[in-house]
């Protein structure tokens, strides 16, 4: 489509009143970018953007410094924090009196992890998998749980089944 003499006017006229771009390129069904090509080209005042209005609008959350001092500060032990942790159960599981690793692990090796992954003892379950589970019977109870609610439909269920 070609500027006309009309458009041109409508474009000027609504650029006075104050219009965004984007609404000026909706009443003449126009791109914004063809708006702001044509104003820059016919020379209109620039205006600021919207997003620089906003911007100016918005004020800057005021930073206050929180200086710790000693009263502010509550005393923690050690002890305490250890209390607090939770920690997984230390790794004793040994195969031939050796820690077994993720490199020592078979296909047919359970996987379930034994202690904490950051300390030297850390190691893996290494009994015979389950069916095709990735860990023995013992795990697989531990991993496999049914929630409540099926658990409660399930007995639900095997009780209809009984009265029919």
């Amino acid at each position: 489509m070609g500027w006309t003499s009309t458009s041109i006017s409508k474009l000027k006229n609504l650029w006075e009143k104050g219009l965004s771009t984007s609404e000026i390129g909706v009443k003449l069904g126009l791109s914004k970018n063809a708006i702001v090509g044509k104003a820059h080209r016919l020379g209109l005042k620039s205006r600021a953007s919207a997003t620089k209005k906003i911007k100016r609008k918005i004020q800057k959350p005021v930073r206050k410094e929180i200086l710790a001092t000693p009263e502010k500060l509550q005393t923690v032990s050690p002890a305490d924090i250890s209390e607090k942790k939770v920690t997984p159960p230390a790794s004793k599981k040994k195969k031939n009196g050796k820690i077994i690793s993720i490199l020592d692990l078979k296909p047919d090796m359970c996987r379930w992890p034994m202690g904490d992954p950051r300390s030297e003892d850390f190691s893996f379950c290494g009994e015979k998998t389950f069916g095709k589970k990735p860990y023995c019977l013992k795990h697989c109870s531990e991993a496999y749980t049914v929630s409540n609610s099926k658990e409660k439909e399930k007995q639900h269920d095997d009780s209809q089944d009984k009265s029919e």
